[in-house]
């Protein structure tokens, strides 16, 4: 009897829970990140089970049909049973009560299969019942920021000031929600370290899986490359600004912007009143396994992310990426970024918001081929030193494992 009831407590200290409102098993960048824990924990001998809230927006393209199934031996489910989620306002208010309602289901079917608890970017407002099931079946819970919510909603606006109270109020008693606070970024952690005790908060930068990347990709001549979300904070208008400029004097150039973009109408517009149609490729919904291969054909790489608060706290996954395929990179000096990498080292560093630099940053890609060639190529070797998940993610296992 003892033996089986210590294989069982053993069986419940090797389960780890992630729930989070992400796409998969296709999705963005933070997907990516969640793939990259699940396989570090995987490895380290943990049972992981993946548990989505509810759909997001990615879902609707028709790619992430499955409401439950296997990825790469690490199974997932949306916790609703859909995939899909709902346009009208109503769809979403019904979906979120069904999530509601299966949360707790959840808990109560399954709570003596689990200790630990991942909450992925979780905001109060929409996490309460999950803490307070964790507390009240005295799971352990860790929890991950990957930006400063309070500085995005920065207006004066009546429900602006609502969500930031709400999110100001999470950042302060964080460690009251949590029993370890996991920050991307040294922003984040400088912000956090005035709410949460230094023993229980730890910073993991921006990770990847080098085994993606082979840097076998035959290269397109002239191909820049872009991957990512559109949101403004992103620049990709910018980044269409500095081209037109570039391609003035290289007409070979070519642009590939590689992602999902809700404002699509907006931009593929903004290429055509640039007379740029036929020189700009916009990829669309691509499929995390696409990415490699669609990256490493490029010549060279760009980030072009703005000078804003919100901007700062953050660190985009797509940098890692772009590391690890050996292209040459151009990003802006926005947050970590001289942190960890060199100008005219491992990449290229400009000022934010600057779209004459960017523009002649591109050109001498071309014309100082050797240059940024070995700019690539290091860039490689620090992706492997400070950003491999196999590195990086020995943290998260320590602190599973701790608490």
């Amino acid at each position: 009897m003892d033996a089986s009831h210590g294989s069982k407590k053993e069986l419940e200290t090797k389960q780890v829970v992630f729930f989070s409102f992400r796409d998969f098993p296709e999705g963005n960048g933070a997907n990516s990140r969640i793939k990259a824990y699940a396989h570090a924990l995987i490895d380290a001998g943990y049972h992981v089970q993946l548990v989505f809230l509810w759909a997001t927006s990615f879902n609707n393209e028709g790619i992430n049909t499955a409401s439950k199934g296997v990825w790469e031996g690490i199974p997932y489910q949306f916790i609703t049973k859909s995939s899909k989620r709902p346009k009208s306002l109503l769809g979403k208010i019904i979906q979120s009560f069904r999530s509601f309602c299966a949360v707790f289901l959840y808990f109560f079917q399954n709570h003596k299969k689990f200790k630990v608890c991942y909450f992925y970017s979780p905001e109060f407002v929409f996490y309460w019942h999950l803490i307070l099931l964790s507390k009240l079946f005295r799971k352990t819970v860790i929890a991950e920021q990957t930006e400063l919510r309070s500085s995005y909603r920065n207006g004066r606006t009546p429900a602006q000031s609502f969500w930031r109270f709400f999110h100001q109020y999470d950042e302060q008693n964080a460690q009251k929600f949590c029993n370890h606070l996991i920050v991307i970024s040294h922003n984040l952690y400088t912000h956090y370290k005035e709410y949460v005790p230094k023993k229980r908060l730890t910073l993991i930068p921006i990770v990847v899986d080098l085994r993606r990347f082979t840097n076998h990709a035959l290269k397109k001549p002239g191909l820049i490359g872009y991957v990512g979300s559109f949101g403004y904070k992103d620049g990709v208008e910018g980044i269409i600004r500095a081209f037109e400029m570039a391609q003035l004097e290289n007409p070979l150039l070519r642009l590939r912007l590689i992602g999902y973009c809700e404002n699509f109408e907006y931009i593929k517009a903004l290429v055509d009143s640039k007379g740029l149609n036929t020189k700009v490729e916009l990829t669309g919904l691509v499929l995390y396994n696409q990415i490699p291969k669609l990256l490493e054909e490029c010549e060279l790489l760009l980030l072009n992310r703005i000078d804003t608060k919100y901007a700062h706290y953050g660190s985009p996954t797509k940098l890692a990426e772009y590391l690890a395929s050996g292209v040459p990179s151009i990003i802006t000096n926005v947050g970590d970024v001289k942190d960890y990498l060199t100008h005219l080292f491992d990449t290229y560093i400009i000022a934010p918001e600057n779209d004459e630099e960017l523009a002649k940053a591109m050109l001498l890609r071309f014309k100082e081929m050797a240059l940024f060639d070995a700019i690539g190529k290091q860039g490689r070797v620090t992706c492997e030193q400070k950003f491999s998940h196999q590195k990086q993610l020995k943290k998260l296992v320590e602190i599973v494992e701790n608490l």
